[in-house]
């Protein structure tokens, strides 16, 4: 960042590491600050009081007295409390920066960070800081000069802008026109914009979709007429990607209250609140289908099992019976071979011609052998659907792949059979310690989209297409490859297809969440990858590679996409 002449601000930095105090300080030097360096805790306090600096820059974890400690000595002494703290920190857990908030800390950065974030995070505490001593000062002279209302509604104002500050939810206070006046820090860290990126600008041009946008400026002209609006906004930050909030906007009324002077917004960022709720309802969607298929799967196996000893004892006895068959009418043929037998041999030969023996004892083998087939189809569907259904556990398990696939194949077949047809090459796999029931939803959202590609390329040109399903065995991972000839998934929208909600479906065919599920069991839950490469007209291959040992990393140098 580059800067015009230097600061008459000073930032103190406290590490007990010298190597840290040194590359930190000669950022801010570089950035044009003055710095001066302090060597552990114990000795800062006695430097803070003999020259008081802007800003303290503090390393949370430090031997002797820590960086909580310090802040908790500064946030007591009146003369030091106002000192903004940021602490510094690669090692701190949730609950060490929740302690460090509450301890008085006004940031918090964690290692390694940006040159840039780390510059622009102090510049706004600095900022703030001279707001805040400018208001104090005017406080101080309206003291003096006895105003005490005055005095009230400016101490009034600190606290509101302090809140508005601190606020957890985004804060925009717009004019009449929907032109942003004021947006608080929580904005700036959720969208991604800075204030000074935002202030004068429109507050529907924020939103690049041009849908969002012109929803938004009716929004803005119905608060603005005087009506307060509550509800939830599908809005996209900075880097184009989108997120959920739940917003209140109401209009600020002139002190006559007869026009709108001001639109003041509050959104709430409820994105993990949306996943949570549409990954458990997809969970228990699983369970019910799971609960389902089981108790289809009990309720076919009893009766199919009887019909497929039926057979089996009717195709053995009809077998008997054909040897009988076949010896008696040759003994009836040697009996019969006289003259005074004609008649009777005649008869014989007519019932067996009405009965179309010779075509009964030719084809009923294969009748039977084809019952047997049917049946043990009926018994691999009932197979699968019971292992498919199979309740997963909290902890991994050692399973099968190939054979969970093979499975998953056999429940999605619905999906594909008048779509494409399906190729299979499983490598020998070792045991796999997994969630295979987690895994095999991932097998069939993959499988289902593959169907789904396929079938719209069919309806254009009426042309079967092929669903291609492989397994190898990598040095340290398992590959699944599921391959499909449809048509492709388009270059604007690769970089978004594992966003919640996104989807490039028409409405009611589609809730966006198959494939960010999925990643998130890949990679969260098996520290695993999820890739793909697609080409525009030919297909789509997704890649799901699972570690072998559960210490494998999940941050292989693999692209998200081969564009």
């Amino acid at each position: 960042m580059n800067r015009v002449g230097g600061h008459s601000d000073e930032v103190m930095i406290v590490d007990d590491d010298p190597e840290s105090l040194r590359v930190v300080g000669e950022l801010l030097k570089r950035a044009n600050y003055r710095v001066r360096s302090v060597v552990g805790g114990q000795y800062a306090i006695e430097a803070i009081q003999e020259n008081l600096p802007a800003l303290l820059l503090v390393e949370l974890a430090m031997s002797g007295m820590g960086g909580l400690e310090l802040c908790c000595s500064m946030k007591r002494d009146k003369s030091l409390a106002q000192i903004p703290v940021v602490f510094l920190s690669g090692l701190a857990a949730m609950t060490d920066k929740v302690a460090a908030f509450h301890a008085g800390a006004v940031d918090f950065v964690a290692k390694p960070f940006e040159e840039e974030e780390l510059v622009l995070r102090i510049e706004l505490h600095l900022r703030l800081r001279r707001q805040q001593r400018l208001l104090e000062e005017k406080l101080a002279k309206i003291e003096a000069r006895g105003e005490e209302q005055s005095r009230k509604t400016t101490a009034e104002l600190l606290k509101l802008f302090t809140a508005l500050e601190q606020s957890p939810v985004s804060v925009l206070i717009m004019d009449a026109k929907g032109n942003i006046d004021y947006v608080n820090r929580k904005f700036t860290e959720v969208t991604g914009y800075s204030f000074d990126e935002v202030k004068g600008r429109h507050a529907s041009d924020l939103r690049t979709d041009v849908s969002l946008c012109e929803t938004f400026k009716e929004l803005l002209n119905t608060v603005g007429g005087g009506k307060g609006w509550n509800g939830v906004l599908h809005n996209n930050r900075k880097d184009g990607s989108f997120f959920w909030e739940r917003v209140s906007i109401a209009p600020v009324f002139a002190i006559d209250e007869s026009t709108t002077t001001h639109i003041v917004s509050f959104n709430e960022d409820i994105t993990a609140q949306r996943e949570i709720e549409s990954q458990l309802h997809q969970a228990q969607k699983m369970e019910a289908i799971g609960q389902l298929a089981a108790g289809i799967a009990h309720e076919i196996n009893t009766p199919t099992q009887f019909v497929s000893d039926s057979v089996f004892f009717l195709r053995d006895a009809f077998t008997s019976m054909l040897e009988v068959l076949a010896v008696q009418r040759r003994a009836l043929s040697t009996i019969l071979n006289t003259p005074s037998s004609q008649s009777a041999l005649a008869e014989v030969r007519a019932v067996e011609e009405k009965a179309d023996v010779d075509y009964v004892t030719t084809n009923a083998p294969q009748a039977f052998e084809s019952s047997l087939d049917g049946l043990k189809r009926i018994g691999s569907i009932v197979r699968a659907m019971k292992e498919f259904s199979h309740p997963d556990h909290n902890e991994k398990a050692l399973a099968d792949l190939n054979a969970a696939i093979a499975n998953t194949l056999t429940i999605a077949r619905n999906e594909y059979k008048y779509v494409a047809d399906v190729e299979t090459d499983f490598a020998e796999l070792p045991p796999i310690s997994c969630h295979i029931g987690a895994l095999n939803q991932v097998f069939l959202n993959l499988l289902v989209n593959a169907a789904h590609a396929i079938g719209d390329v069919m309806e254009k040109c009426g042309k079967r297409g092929t669903i291609r399903v492989r397994t190898r065995l990598e040095p340290e991972y398992v590959r699944i490859e599921i391959e499909d000839t449809g048509s492709g998934i388009p270059g604007a929208v690769r970089g978004r297809i594992f966003e919640p909600f996104f989807t490039t479906k028409e409405v009611g065919k589609g809730t966006g969440q198959g494939l960010t599920l999925a990643h998130g069991i890949v990679v969260k839950r098996h520290k695993g990858t999820l890739t793909f490469e697609s080409e525009e007209g030919k297909g789509t291959t997704f890649f799901v590679r699972l570690p072998l040992r559960d210490s494998a990393k999940s941050d292989l140098a693999l692209p998200v996409a081969k564009l």
